[in-house]
């Protein structure tokens, strides 16, 4: 999956948990899609109210936004920072470094 983000100017994606948070963690400009009602709902809200991605509520405003960060430097830069402030890219290494410590 990396090396499709990595080959991402800007990623259009429902706004799914595993895909954002990878995103986020490749430092890849988000445009969140329609969620499917329930917890994409509120991946959605998160990512957008911690600045790592945009969303709209149609795919033509969607499109708009994109289209936006294609031409603005400094929002992309500003979302960059954001994913990397909000997203541990070792979360899984230390949920394992946690449960050896259990065992």
């Amino acid at each position: 999956m990396y090396l499709y983000l990595y080959a991402c100017d800007i990623l259009f994606s429902k706004p799914g948990g595993l895909t954002s948070t990878e995103a986020a963690v490749a430092g890849i400009p988000l445009v969140h899609t329609n969620p499917i009602p329930g917890c994409e709902t509120v991946n959605r809200e998160f990512f957008v109210t911690h600045g790592m991605s945009v969303g709209a509520p149609t795919q033509k405003a969607q499109i708009a936004r994109g289209l936006d960060l294609m031409r603005n430097e400094g929002k992309v830069k500003k979302m960059r920072h954001m994913q990397r402030t909000n997203v541990n890219p070792h979360a899984a290494r230390d949920i394992c470094d946690i449960i050896k410590k259990q065992l």
